[in-house]
């Protein structure tokens, strides 16, 4: 986890609003970020979208894009 939050640094989680149940039905939108304080005794949460439909919000662990792009190779040559 980070112990600084500065302007432009990457968020540590990507929030999403979850809607439906199980992995063929729940719907993933991308609705905003967070970052952790330096203390970490809290969250800076910013959305970019307010949902207006029943569902959840999730937080998930900030993946920068080069490490899901390796992960997936990974798993290819397996």
């Amino acid at each position: 986890m980070t112990k600084e939050t500065k302007k432009g640094k990457r968020p540590t989680y990507e929030i999403f609003h979850v809607t439906g149940e199980g992995d063929e039905k729940a719907r993933w939108v991308k609705v905003g970020a967070a970052w952790i304080n330096k203390n970490e005794d809290y969250l800076f949460i910013d959305l970019k979208y307010l949902p207006l439909e029943k569902g959840r919000l999730v937080g998930q662990k900030y993946k920068p894009k080069d490490d899901q792009k390796e992960s997936s190779k990974e798993e290819a040559q397996s």
